[in-house]
């Protein structure tokens, strides 16, 4: 009997954080207060990079950290509320599940008919609640990466490929800054977890990963 409802809760907790992510906040910024849609646009990516082309850069910098925080909400809403209700001592369940639920949700959100962005920003919300710590790691190899190679695609691929490793780190998991995490499975558990997520942040890419191969894609420009 506890298989089962193990089994009913970590769907219910997909459910919440699907519904969650899917709260796409560059789709509801355009539309309520733009009165656009961002999807028209440039890329047609519902995301922070595609809101700055749009909107400019105080309203990505917004959305952007909409899109992280959801999915760090989604992830300890789990962790601190559903304890009360099932004891983890009697049904195995995972919260950072919500923070995978809130990624697929932010790049096929049900709201605006799952087209949403590419789920980067949604990631590094996923890798915070894993640890706050590889959050600025993060950070240092995305921009050192993005400085030397100029293509934002590129950079963003590449760290999520890096932070493999460091989520590997058992401490990541389990240690005083993991709190969300911390008790709810092996390190393992977050591994597979976040490589689905490096998955979806790949597949979102492919026609940038095309372009990159065919030296087509788009540079950063760095004003002096």
């Amino acid at each position: 009997m506890e298989i089962f409802l193990s089994i009913a809760i970590n769907i219910l907790i997909f459910w919440i954080g699907y519904l969650i992510g899917s709260l796409n906040a560059s789709i509801i910024v355009g539309k309520l207060f733009y009165k656009k849609d961002v999807r028209e646009f440039h890329s047609k990516n519902a995301g922070a990079t595609n809101s700055l082309r749009v909107f400019g850069y105080k309203v990505a910098i917004v959305i952007l950290f909409i899109d992280i925080f959801k999915v760090v909400f989604a992830t300890y809403f789990v962790r601190i509320v559903f304890p009360f209700v099932f004891s983890p001592k009697l049904y195995f369940y995972i919260p950072l599940i919500a923070g995978l639920a809130a990624q697929i949700g932010q790049a096929y959100p049900i709201y605006f008919k799952f087209r949403g962005g590419k789920g980067v920003a949604a990631t590094v919300g996923l890798l915070i609640s894993i640890n706050v710590l590889l959050w600025p790691i993060a950070g240092v190899f995305f921009f050192l990466l993005l400085f030397k190679t100029k293509y934002v695609s590129l950079s963003s691929l590449l760290t999520t490929l890096i932070m493999i490793g460091f989520i590997s780190i058992p401490w990541m998991s389990q240690g005083v800054l993991s709190y969300a995490t911390s008790g709810f499975g092996q390190f393992w558990v977050n591994i597979i977890i976040y490589l689905f997520a490096a998955a979806l942040i790949f597949w979102k890419h492919r026609e940038n990963i095309k372009r990159l191969l065919s030296k087509t894609e788009n540079k950063m420009k760095f004003k002096k």
